[in-house]
């Protein structure tokens, strides 16, 4: 029977081949486009959850910063003598934030490495139960100055069995290496950046460390069973000086929140709307594909009628049903697969945030899971037909047969959500990539944006850079295929220093950005004074140019020759320096009510400075090579050099959520479209392979081909009309909510709605026109004949 069933079933999936074909291709892409929107929520709410008894695991934190381990206490000790009742298990990490070091291993050439070094209690292992990949838990132990690397960092080195017992030679200390770790999955607090974390564990007490006094410590506790950690935060608190914020004796404020704590606080909200995206997108691709494959189950009721009469049950018929709809799931989950492993290399190199990554695997495995949760719904959706089989009369169900008009109307409710689908994602794809690039004008303009491309950046933060600034700048220079190049202590796209500046009006503090310049930065950034003068080659570090903001500081007098104070000492105004252009109230290049001041102090003692070079027009590629090639003399191909245009980084650093957004909404619009487009192929296709006859006889009584074609376009335009009527108004209220925190900002009037509307027009026209041109030209005795 089964074999039977399956016979029929392929037998139907080919009959109307073209439309299973689009319905099958769009669900494949609507599948992997609703399982990458929902991954990323699930990556977040998912975080740390692989830890056994990840509940009861809580980081100690100082009013949400990370605390400050009063060093002369040992964690260990304390918790164990104070609460043996509450904690079952501690641990703690405290974090260098970066390090490059020259690595060897058994006789191989020393190669500097880039990489965070985190110094940890032995206790780490069991506490995150981490396992090795090489060498044993005892041995790390064991030996002292022992330090672990995860897998895929150490596979950088070779084989990572053949690296244990190797060294790494640090300034102050060489540490053995004793085992080698599975890396963590990408959503763990602590594997996020397992490419490059090396742990040295060690049971020594925390005083003897060779972290200062002020390095990041942060502290986990496994609570036991019934424990309530409110309750163990007020007693942690009553019990003395464990924690002291850095610089305040006077805090004991203790918290004790869950180990993801950082993700626990993302906006429910957020993930409504991706959700809520998710399912728009997914709805667009099974509309079509579960309403055509319907509307075939209700036209095989005569077939079912007469199998009943042959003594077929409902349950035959639902599994006769069932079988079809599965093989064209199926189908459609084996493109998905084939289609991610297309995109594979794509996805790898996106970037969201800093700590999410996608995993090829778990997206795989959540791709499975859709399609078994898929399964109930199919077998309901078949269930129903079956079902009214079984209910309804054979006469009744043979004569309503041929009534076809509710099943026109459901399509041509399942065609106008899909429309309005469609145009809400290209809508705000098109709002967002106008904004980009307007307010992408308005930045720096004095420079077009073919000299925004031309400005290259190139970011120093490797020890192996330090000290090289003007050696590399003069090198940077000689070459034909740069115009000028100067260096800052600050990357004028991205946040510079926020900090409280007093000494204004009447010692008040105030919030200010401090960027680090060179004297040469307002004549390379074409920055135009207001008054005073811009630093002297012989500047004093302690001088600063303030910008019109800084300046209304002081209402009413000339701020030059004053002074204000912050965290980097007494500086004294020489200058005042028109705004650079702004962009949104909240962000960095954009506050418009914060001040800004310039000062040529290196701030980071030459551990960070950027090279910007202007090339020569059409010489960019060039200009690059040579750059790269000055910096590799100091900077070895193990560490990572970035170079980038002035373009680039604004686009990344003003724009980055906002221009993913906008990439993100303009797939899924183009997704949206392909498939409307497809479906409504599909149904004119179904329409006019009912209405043959109708056009032949139409065709004999002189209508013309373009009658024909209004007679079937007429339908179609009216839905996409209605859908515009209702998404547009929705769509303006949005964008101008959202346009609202710009201070320039595209004008939504109805001259882009129109355009919006014509374009689809001309797409719905043209798709109709396609399929109805061939069977209007049909000769219509052929077709009476046939029929």
């Amino acid at each position: 029977m089964i074999v039977h069933y399956l016979k029929i079933a392929f037998r139907n999936l080919w009959k109307y081949k073209f439309q299973n074909t689009i319905g099958i291709i769009g669900v494949s892409v609507g599948l992997i486009c609703f399982t990458l929107i929902c991954y990323f929520p699930r990556f977040i709410m998912g975080m740390d959850s692989h830890y056994p008894n990840a509940s009861r695991m809580y980081v100690l934190e100082l009013d949400k910063w990370s605390v400050k381990l009063k060093l002369a206490t040992n964690i260990e000790q304390y918790l164990i003598s104070n609460h043996p009742n509450e904690v079952e298990k501690q641990t703690y990490i405290l974090r260098r934030t970066h390090e490059t070091e020259s690595i060897s291993f058994s006789g191989k050439k020393d190669i500097p490495y880039e990489f965070n070094l985190t110094e940890a209690d032995t206790s780490l292992l069991s506490f995150f139960s981490l396992t090795t990949i090489a060498g044993t838990k005892q041995a790390i132990i064991r030996t002292p100055n022992s330090v672990v690397l995860f897998e895929t960092f150490a596979k950088n080195f070779g084989d990572p069995q053949s690296l244990i017992g190797g060294n790494i030679q640090l300034k102050d200390k060489l540490l053995q290496v004793t085992g080698i770790l599975n890396d963590l999955p990408a959503n763990s607090t602590l594997g996020m950046d397992t490419k490059g974390f090396i742990f040295n564990l060690t049971d020594s007490d925390l005083s003897q460390s060779k972290f200062s006094p002020g390095t990041e410590c942060r502290a986990f506790v496994l609570l036991k069973k019934n424990v309530n950690p409110e309750n163990f935060q007020t007693q942690l608190n009553q019990s003395g000086n464990l924690f002291r914020k850095s610089g305040d004796e006077n805090s004991n404020s203790i918290k004790v929140s869950p180990i993801n704590v950082d993700f626990n606080e993302t906006p429910k909200a957020l993930f409504l709307i991706i959700y809520g995206v998710a399912f728009l997108i997914l709805l667009t691709t099974l509309f079509n594909f579960i309403s055509f494959l319907l509307t075939q189950f209700y036209e095989r009721f005569r077939e079912a009628a007469i199998r009943k009469v042959s003594g077929s049950s409902s349950i035959q018929t639902f599994w006769l049903f069932f079988i079809e709809f599965i093989i064209a799931l199926s189908i459609a989950f084996f493109i998905s697969f084939l289609l991610l492993d297309l995109i594979k290399p794509y996805l790898m190199n996106i970037e969201i945030t800093t700590h999410f990554s996608f995993d090829y695997a778990e997206i795989k495995k959540q791709l499975i899971e859709y399609l078994v949760a898929g399964l109930p719904l199919s077998a309901l959706l078949c269930y129903i037909p079956a079902k009214i089989i079984d209910r309804h009369s054979i006469q009744r169900i043979l004569s309503g047969v041929s009534k076809s008009g509710k099943k026109s109307k459901v399509r041509s409710v399942i065609l106008f959500i899909q429309i309005i689908i469609f145009l809400f994602f290209i809508s705000t794809s098109l709002i967002l990539q106008m904004q980009i690039k307007t307010v992408y004008t308005h930045i720096f303009n004095s420079f077009t944006e073919e000299e925004k491309e031309n400005i290259i950046s190139c970011v120093s933060s490797s020890n192996q850079l330090k000290g090289k600034k003007e050696i590399l700048l003069s090198n940077i220079q000689a070459s034909p295929y740069i115009e000028k190049a100067i260096y800052s202590y600050s990357e004028v796209s991205n946040y510079s220093a926020l900090l409280d500046v007093s000494g204004v009006l009447d010692q008040k503090t105030a919030p200010a950005f401090m960027y680090g310049v060179s004297p040469q930065f307002l004549d390379f950034f074409r920055g135009e004074m207001v008054a005073g003068t811009f630093f002297p080659d012989t500047s004093n570090p302690q001088e600063a140019v303030i910008d019109e903001s800084f300046a209304a500081l002081y209402p009413g007098e000339n701020s030059i020759g004053k002074t204000f104070t912050c965290d980097y000492g007494e500086f004294t105004i020489i200058g005042i320096m028109k705004n650079i252009q702004k962009t949104k109230e909240n962000n960095s290049l954009a506050m418009q009510k914060c001040p800004h001041f310039y000062s040529t102090l290196d701030i980071r003692n030459g551990d960070f400075y950027v090279i910007y070079a202007q090339s020569v027009p059409g010489r960019l590629k060039d200009a690059k090579l040579h750059i790269e090639k000055s910096i590799r003399e100091f900077l070895p191909e193990t560490l990572e050099l970035k170079i980038s245009t002035l373009a680039e980084d604004l686009k990344k650093q003003q724009f980055g959520p906002e221009s993913l957004l906008s990439e993100f909404l303009f797939i899924l619009g183009s997704v949206a479209l392909m498939i409307c487009l497809l479906s409504l192929y599909s149904s004119i296709a179904l329409n006019t392979d009912r209405r043959r006859k109708e056009i032949a006889i139409r065709k004999i009584n002189g209508a013309g081909i373009w009658e024909i074609i209004r007679l079937f376009a007429r339908t179609y335009i009216r839905i996409l009309t209605g859908a515009c009527i209702l998404v547009f108004p929705v769509i303006y209220y949005m964008g101008n909510k959202w346009l609202e925190d710009y201070n320039q900002r595209i004008s939504l009037n109805w001259i882009f709605f129109l355009s919006i509307y014509l374009m689809i027009l001309t797409l719905v026209i043209g798709t109709i026109i396609f399929r109805i041109w061939k069977v209007a030209q049909e000769n219509p005795a052929e077709v009476i004949k046939t029929e």
